[in-house]
């Protein structure tokens, strides 16, 4: 009895020492009898870390990256929770040894997109938790915090008055026009102007100025035409803004020319060599060949990327083959801006920049010409009117005679129309492309009647309109064959002929007369 009673002691203390870790089982010596600690780790990345977030709605792109380093293999699907968004995670079964299940040292990725809000831009940062689950093992919580910016941004715009010196002393006043182009408030702050022509930086407005989004401020500086100058070209200074912690804004530039010297090549660039032009804001196709002298319809062949010549992207990069072969070469910068002034006029401006007016006109369609508003001014453009040559006919006893020539135009040329010396009308045979406007230009006087006449093959699929000199339209865009009107001023009136139906180029003829209007009661 008493063995009995020792050995169920014995027994009782055993376990008891087990259980209390004296010693380990005789199992744990086993490792086949123990189960795997699954390891799944998560981490998330910024695909598009190099991205200043600053703009509502921008997109920032994650990577959820899941690694396994546990044994037992787990069975897909992969999942991963993020508060913020879906995440999109590809089958297990093509990644790995592609079997269906993620193994050991094998990783999957999984996406998502973030689209900014206000209140991320405000707050300063946008932070993501996530977890993944793989065969129903959860990872552990990883969380990453992108950084978040205000989006502020300065754009500067500069214009010359005069444009063109001729004489040392002569008095070159710089307009510089700050904008806010971000979408929250600047300042209050002192804005400036760097000019690498002006010793010092340039105050705009007082140090409290506020700018609300697409704000501007102006401010004004002189420069004198030194004697130095008078041996070169033309002056070109180049001008920077800043301010409020923002800045700088991009460089822009303002030539004005030296009347004393013949420039024939003010680029000083190498006459039938093909150029290569990177594209600043606001440029089109017929514009840059103008600025380069080069003809269009070989620099439109030799862009076969630029499906539109009047929409190319800023630092695109445009080929210009031989460079001028079609007129001067002028080089960049190919565009400008002007602040209207009181007392400028279409004219005036175009005079100052020797710009078309017609294209100036359309460069700035919609724009008033109200002191302080900002125009586009296409430099050097006035080289792009065409002017038809008339042929001189001998009229037959009785027949009237009406010149008829026929061209293709580029898209935004203007061409002007002449009458022969005896008659008042001319007819043009022309076509105008899938994609682009047709300019004409005819001059007339206050009172005289005009008669346009337009047909086309196919008819009904191109529309037209007449403009008189300040831009005004006298015949609303539409595709009514014919129009007949007193002209209210004297100077340049412009025809459009636009391409608006099917999938080709138009033909048509166009007929225009203007002279005297017939007096009431005359056939």
């Amino acid at each position: 009895m008493i063995k009995i009673i020792r050995s169920i002691l014995l027994a009782t203390t055993a376990l008891a020492m087990g259980a209390c870790g004296w010693f380990a089982p005789a199992e744990a010596s086993n490792n086949s009898l123990i189960a795997d600690l699954p390891a799944l780790g998560l981490s998330i990345q910024v695909k598009n870390s190099t991205d200043v977030f600053n703009t509502v709605g921008q997109i920032i792109n994650y990577n959820y990256v899941i690694a396994y380093t546990g044994q037992a293999a787990l069975s897909g699907p992969v999942t991963v929770t993020d508060a913020q968004g879906i995440v999109t995670c590809p089958d297990v079964a093509t990644v790995g040894n592609f079997n269906g299940s993620l193994d050991q040292n094998e990783t999957i990725t999984c996406t998502s997109s973030y689209a900014l809000t206000q209140a991320d831009l405000t707050t300063g940062s946008v932070t993501k938790n996530a977890t993944a689950i793989v065969g129903g093992v959860s990872s552990n919580a990883a969380s990453i915090v992108t950084p978040t910016a205000l989006n502020k941004i300065l754009t500067l715009t500069k214009s010359a008055n005069p444009a063109s010196y001729g004489q040392a002393g002569a008095i070159i006043t710089y307009t510089y026009t700050i904008k806010n182009s971000g979408s929250v408030t600047i300042g209050p702050a002192q804005f400036t102007v760097t000019d690498d022509h002006m010793l010092t930086p340039i105050n705009c407005g007082a140090n409290t100025v506020t700018l609300l989004p697409t704000e501007t401020v102006i401010c004004t500086a002189t420069y004198t035409i030194a004697q130095a100058d008078m041996n070169a070209a033309g002056v070109t200074n180049n001008a920077t803004a800043s301010g409020g912690g923002v800045g700088p804004s991009q460089s822009v530039s303002a030539t004005v020319n030296n009347t004393t010297v013949v420039q024939n090549n003010p680029s000083n660039l190498t006459s039938g060599t093909t150029i290569q032009h990177q594209v600043t804001s606001g440029e089109w196709l017929i514009q840059i060949a103008r600025c380069y002298g080069a003809n269009f319809t070989e620099v439109r062949n030799a862009n076969t990327h630029i499906t539109d010549p009047n929409v190319v992207l800023i630092d695109q990069t445009v080929t210009v083959p031989r460079i001028g072969s079609a007129g001067k070469i002028y080089g960049k910068p190919c565009i400008t801006s002007h602040t209207v002034q009181s007392g400028d006029t279409w004219a005036s401006i175009a005079q100052r920049y020797n710009a078309d007016i017609v294209v100036l006109q359309a460069a700035n369609s919609g724009s008033l010409l109200s002191a302080g508003s900002v125009l586009k001014i296409p430099l050097n453009s006035s080289t792009g009117v065409i002017t038809i040559p008339v042929p001189t006919l001998t009229p037959t006893v009785g027949i009237p005679v009406v010149p008829t020539v026929t061209l293709t135009a580029a898209p935004t040329d203007a061409i002007r129309i002449t009458f022969a010396q005896g008659t008042t009308a001319a007819t043009i045979n022309g076509t105008v492309e899938l994609v682009g406007t047709i300019r004409y230009l005819v001059s007339g006087t206050q009172g005289q009647e005009m008669k346009v006449l337009l047909s086309s093959t196919p008819p009904n699929e191109i529309a037209w309109a007449v403009y008189n000199p300040s831009g005004l339209a006298l015949r609303p865009l539409d595709a009514n064959p014919s129009w007949t009107g007193i002209l209210p001023e004297t100077g340049d009136y412009r025809i459009e002929i636009l391409n608006i139906q099917g999938t080709t180029s138009k033909s048509f003829t166009l007929s225009v007369s203007i002279a005297a209007p017939a007096a009431p009661g005359a056939p």
